[in-house]
């Protein structure tokens, strides 16, 4: 087979050839071609998938490297590295709440923000995943609601631990002066540290879902929906603006620095103004839930009374 395609190499046009010299530049070519004619919404959404699965590739090349497969290492963060910087030319073309300067970049900036709504749609998965799981096994809505926000928060413990990492292994000053197990350990206890605020809003969407938000939705719809939305947005700014200051202190630690040496507050507020507007939106979708849930009970209370 090798033969085979030794063979089918030479046999190669030089315009084939070149064509496949450069298919790495052309993917990337192309890829910068549909970011600039797409939405700062659908850009929004497409970088931040992308770098969950840079985060990831990188936390799995520095096990391989920990591990001691040095060719499976090398593999994965070459992977992870193109696909960090593929996130980067996906990003929202006003990625900061400081750098809005009018209108048109404030509306930019927003959907760019509500793009990245999907780093949140693993907890609320599990949330729901885990609802239901604990609604089945405790034939109760507190279980369903423990359920919901266990699951959630296990979600975010594995994102949050392959940020940390991801953010390191492209650090050449932590991958000169730590190892492996330093990275990983550190990504570990960061994790742990940011999964409960992860699991927060998207488990108490879940909750919602379940129909922990019941008594909620007799305060009627639209005073439902703005405490619903209002809540998942303060939650989300909040869970954003601990979560970055977190992430800024493990990479002090990896560095050598002390935890709060150094730390851009600007940054932080400009995650937790990003993660408000995400907030909403899940906060839109619980309250819904809400109101549908109370509409079903409501329903039932007629059915029983004739």
């Amino acid at each position: 087979m090798a033969d085979l395609r030794t063979k089918a190499m030479a046999t190669l046009t030089p315009a084939a050839q070149a064509r496949m010299d450069n298919a790495e530049a052309n993917f990337a070519a192309d890829q910068a071609l549909q970011a600039s004619t797409s939405s700062d919404l659908a850009r929004g959404w497409t970088s931040s998938g992308l770098s969950e699965q840079a985060n990831k590739l990188l936390w799995n090349a520095a096990s391989a490297y920990q591990a001691g497969d040095a060719a499976a290492g090398q593999q994965l963060e070459a992977e992870g590295r193109r696909t960090a910087e593929l996130a980067q030319t996906w990003a929202p073309t006003v990625g900061r709440f400081s750098d809005i300067n009018d209108l048109s970049s404030g509306a930019k900036w927003a959907m760019g923000a509500l793009g990245n709504v999907r780093s949140s749609i693993k907890p609320a998965v599990a949330s729901l995943a885990g609802g239901l799981v604990g609604g089945l096994a405790t034939r109760s809505l507190k279980g369903a609601q423990l359920g919901a926000m266990g699951a959630s928060t296990l979600a975010g413990y594995d994102q949050m631990a392959d940020e940390t990492a991801g953010t390191a292994m492209l650090d050449p000053t932590i991958r000169a002066t730590k190892g492996y197990d330093d990275i990983l350990n550190t990504a570990r206890a960061s994790g742990a540290l940011q999964a409960p605020l992860e699991g927060l809003v998207p488990g108490a969407m879940g909750a919602m879902a379940m129909g922990a938000g019941k008594s909620l939705a007799k305060a009627g719809v639209k005073g439902t929906l703005v405490k619903a939305v209002g809540g998942g947005a303060a939650g989300e700014f909040g869970t954003e603006f601990a979560q970055d200051l977190v992430g800024q202190g493990a990479q002090n630690s990896l560095q050598g620095k002390g935890l709060t040496d150094d730390l851009d507050y600007q940054q932080a507020l400009d995650a937790g103004a990003a993660g408000a507007v995400a907030g909403g939106g899940m906060g839109l979708v619980g309250g819904a839930a809400s109101i549908g849930h109370n509409a079903t009970d409501t329903a039932v209370d007629v059915a029983k009374d004739l």
